[in-house]
């Protein structure tokens, strides 16, 4: 984005029959993340998403984004962004992103985050054992990794850069010439914010969607195609870090996670 203008919503990621349409109770669909707010930019709707998007640093007090609920899946998305505080004093910085985890700091030295840090994702052990590191999203405090949708640091007018929360969160930039960084691909971490002066945020991590069914025997066999296949633990595991289409040549009667 340009100076003053607000970041873009992130898209969101689906799983679904086809041809239902939302809001149809078989689309699972987990929101896209809220754009993170620029400093003359007018209050906008899509800071609000799966987790919200941070606030800027203002004379006046600011909102972050908040979360959305999906009407059919009620379980919490994400957490709402930092709130930008009033007392306008140096780093002059943005609050954090939500995460999937944990609202994003606000721009408020005594939080219990530093400031303007991003909210922490949450861990989901897709694949592989606890005891080893899993390849399928970004690292976090657990050494077996797979932390997901960490909010991204707010930018900042000066000082160091802020940190995205762990699952993919991008840190926010530092001062002038730098452009905030992007969240991990195939987490939904958010994009950090941009610094002085009114440079870019960084784009939002890409989603992931993963299927995940028991099969009978230790010889791992698919029962669909679709998506890049795994087994583990007598399981078939797809995993779509894009676009694509779960499907079977023959009746599929598994029961899906």
């Amino acid at each position: 984005a340009t100076a003053g203008e607000y970041g873009k919503q992130g898209g969101n990621s689906e799983f679904y029959p086809t041809p239902q349409s939302y809001p149809d109770v078989t689309r699972v669909r987990s929101d896209g993340g809220g754009a993170g707010a620029g400093y003359a930019a007018n209050p906008d709707p899509v800071m609000n998403g799966g987790s919200g998007g941070g606030a800027v640093c203002s004379p006046s007090p600011k909102d972050g984004g908040t979360s959305l609920t999906d009407p059919n899946h009620p379980q919490i998305q994400g957490y709402a962004a930092g709130e930008g505080t009033p007392d306008y004093q140096s780093p002059y910085a943005g609050s954090g992103g939500g995460g999937a985890g944990r609202a994003g700091a606000p721009d408020n030295p005594t939080t219990p985050l530093t400031r303007s840090t991003g909210g922490y994702g949450l861990q989901a052990l897709i694949g592989g054992p606890p005891a080893n590191p899993q390849t399928i999203g970004a690292p976090g405090p657990d050494p077996a990794n797979g932390y997901f949708a960490g909010g991204g640091g707010g930018g900042r007018y000066n000082g160091t850069s802020a940190a995205g929360g762990y699952g993919g969160g991008g840190d926010g930039a530092p001062p002038s010439p730098s452009r905030g960084n992007p969240g991990t691909v195939s987490t939904g971490g958010g994009g950090g914010g941009g610094g002085h002066p009114y440079l870019e945020g960084g784009n939002g991590g890409s989603g992931i969607v993963v299927v995940r069914y028991q099969i009978g025997s230790l010889t791992g066999t698919a029962k669909a195609t679709g998506g890049n296949i795994s087994f583990y633990g007598g399981k078939t595991i797809h995993v779509f870090t894009g676009s694509g289409t779960f499907a079977s040549a023959n009746p599929f009667n598994e029961t899906c996670e």
